[in-house]
């Protein structure tokens, strides 16, 4: 009989969470809300007007809530009277100054933008490789009507070789928002604020871009980057949600960047209906030494030199005072994580950084892997683009030894290296692996047996009958010293 411990072999892995944003029909909020205008000048009307698209289709929009700071005020809207000058080339028309409208309801995805939007950056292990917007305002926000808000935030970052020329952290950026009540048929400038208050004492809906300006003294030329379209959906009354789900774009945030440059994330969270309204998010971080959150924005920095785990917390609260939370988990580490397997086994190391999914196209990176024997020999096992590397078969030998990962990227003659922590490899002995081999003698009747001396026949009373057992150990990482009891009846 043999006896054989069988091991589960267990990976480490880090999974990206999936996001679902919650959809609403639009055409079901607010329908069919009629505005009267009687013997007066609409409030929000220019001298010369834009028109309003005459046909809008209401569409199953994706709609995601955002972080907002708000103050109740009944101040009229910052901005909302256009310019004609800025209708992109296209006439405006006169409304009519009495008359009777329906409200008409725009999503983002319908609006024309007044600029392309910018591609999303690409980012390879916290290093940023081409400029972008690392945090897009929402694309369909609902407001109640009467109160001034601030929920259009945005967060951009520099290519490594720009930030490089914008003198790093001298580089700062310019903000000019543009606002569309049409459908972005035209747009008006309206604000220079990183974050603008904005506001309607009438149901209506609002469009917004942002252009984003990076310039420093160093550098004569300067990065312009244009947001994706938000649109703000202005309702009659407050509308609480029934629950909400927080979530951050990437949860495994890199502690030794180069450059002193911090890596970040950022905490949304999702409302359920998605036409949700409140008066106020406020973000926080249950590790502050781990990874820091901005209250307002939800952006997450992680601590350099910092390892661990972090909670950030959302607070939702509503117009009516009532409030809800929800909460996600932030990783902060150099790269790698332990590992620990049982001889014979294969141990993979695995790096958690962020990677885009344009990463490899848009730059010349190489990745050499490393390995510190357990007697501090510094050998190189690995030289590829591959994130990953893989022992496929550990021996005692491998126990305590360390790998790392240097990342190297590439552009012109500039180069930038990321060089991940030391993860150590655990290698566990085989257990007691024990083979028994049985085999039985009748003394008396010799003949009386088959060949492997595994079955008698011809049994009698009275018969000498010797059981011979023999025990071997095939684990070669365990040895059989001691006891080992062995019992048949």
């Amino acid at each position: 009989m043999s006896i054989n411990f069988k091991v589960s072999e267990v990976h480490a892995e880090t999974k990206r969470n999936q996001t679902t944003e919650a959809t609403s029909n639009l055409s079901n909020v607010n329908q069919k809300i009629d505005t009267k205008v009687a013997n007066s000048t609409s409030s929000y009307s220019a001298t010369t007007s834009k028109p309003k698209q005459s046909n809008v289709t209401s569409s199953n929009s994706k709609v995601l809530s955002q972080s907002s700071s708000k103050i109740s005020s009944s101040s009229t809207a910052k901005g909302i009277s256009g310019d004609s000058s800025q209708s992109n080339g296209k006439t405006a028309k006169n409304k009519t100054a009495t008359q009777t409208t329906k409200v008409k309801r725009f999503s983002a995805s319908d609006i024309t933008p007044k600029h392309r939007p910018t591609g999303d950056p690409v980012i390879l292990f916290g290093i940023w490789l081409t400029s972008g917007f690392s945090l897009q305002p929402v694309s369909d926000i609902y407001e109640p009507i009467y109160n001034t808000v601030s929920p259009l935030f945005v967060d951009t970052g520099l290519d490594w070789l720009s930030w490089l020329a914008d003198g790093g952290l001298l580089a700062s950026a310019k903000y000019t928002w543009y606002q569309s009540d049409d459908g972005g048929y035209s747009w008006t400038k309206f604000s220079t604020d990183a974050v603008p208050n904005i506001t309607s004492n009438l149901p209506q809906d609002m469009s917004y871009q942002v252009k984003v300006v990076w310039t420093s003294f160093l550098n004569p030329f300067s990065t312009t980057l244009w947001s994706k379209v938000s649109t703000v959906h202005w309702i009659p009354t407050p509308k609480n949600p029934t629950s909400i789900r927080a979530y951050v774009d990437y949860p495994y945030l890199m502690n030794n960047l180069p450059d002193k440059q911090v890596d970040t994330t950022h905490a949304q969270v999702v409302a359920s209906p998605a036409s949700s309204t409140n008066k106020s998010i406020e973000w926080s971080s249950s590790n502050p030494d781990v990874a820091t959150v901005d209250p307002l924005t939800g952006k997450v920095s992680a601590v350099n030199g910092a390892t661990g785990t972090t909670t950030i917390s959302c607070l939702w609260t509503n117009y009516d005072g009532s409030t809800l939370s929800a909460s996600a988990d932030v990783r902060v580490g150099g790269g790698l994580d332990d590992q620990t397997v049982h001889s014979g086994l294969s141990a993979t190391f695995k790096l958690l950084g962020r990677i885009t999914s344009d990463a490899g196209a848009e730059s010349d990176t190489s990745i050499v892997w490393h390995r510190i024997a357990p007697d501090g020999k510094d050998t190189v096992v690995q030289t590829s683009d591959s994130g990953s590397y893989t022992l496929k078969s550990t021996t005692m030998n491998d126990n305590k030894a360390k790998y790392y990962a240097v990342i190297t990227i590439k552009s012109g003659d500039k180069t930038k290296q990321v060089t991940t922590n030391k993860a150590l490899l655990t290698v566990i002995p085989k257990p007691v692996d024990i083979q028994m081999d049985n085999h039985v003698f009748n003394i008396t009747n010799p003949d009386k047996h088959n060949a492997n001396n595994t079955e008698l026949t011809g049994v009698q009373v009275g018969n000498h009958i010797q059981y011979k057992d023999t025990l071997k150990n095939l684990s070669t990482d365990t040895a059989s010293d001691g006891d080992i009891i062995y019992e048949t009846k």
